[in-house]
């Protein structure tokens, strides 16, 4: 890729998108008109909710696991920056080598971007992206709750 040549700059539909899910789960008053907009213009949002549900459940399955809130804070850590790196934060996913893009896909937060970027982009997201956000979901979720105690 050659540096200012705006033809060949990466797409930012799916960074757009994994902020706009960020952005709409802790500052709601924020995003609802991000929403809105990308509702009014077409764009189906709908499968920002399978990416929340994802992304709460892996964090919900830290809290369930760890001792200390101390310990939460800190796994959470370990777990969130690498999954911003899978989903393209960092380095944009059309610049990652095959075997990344491949491992990203295959992560809550990478399958979260694919499935918002291809929403954004128009088309409906794959069935390889709504399996992984199912099943993290579901997976993360379902030992969350086997694993979960009051103390």
């Amino acid at each position: 890729m050659r540096i200012g040549s705006s033809d060949e700059l990466p797409n930012p539909g799916p960074h757009v998108a994994l902020h706009t899910l960020l952005l709409t789960e802790h500052e709601p008053a924020v995003a609802k008109p991000l929403i809105d907009d990308a509702a009014a213009r077409g764009i189906d949002v709908h499968w920002y909710h399978d990416g929340a549900a994802a992304l709460l459940a892996v964090g919900v399955l830290i809290g369930a696991l760890v001792p200390t809130a101390q310990a939460g804070v800190g796994t959470g850590m370990l777990v969130y920056f690498p999954m911003l790196f899978f989903a393209g934060i960092y380095l944009p996913l059309e610049v990652m080598p095959e075997g990344l893009r491949t491992v990203s896909s295959w992560t809550p937060a990478g399958a979260a971007v694919d499935a918002l970027g291809d929403a954004w982009a128009g088309s409906p997201p794959s069935a390889t992206s709504l399996l992984v956000l199912v099943i993290s979901a579901v997976v993360a979720g379902g030992l969350a709750t086997r694993y979960f105690r009051w103390e």
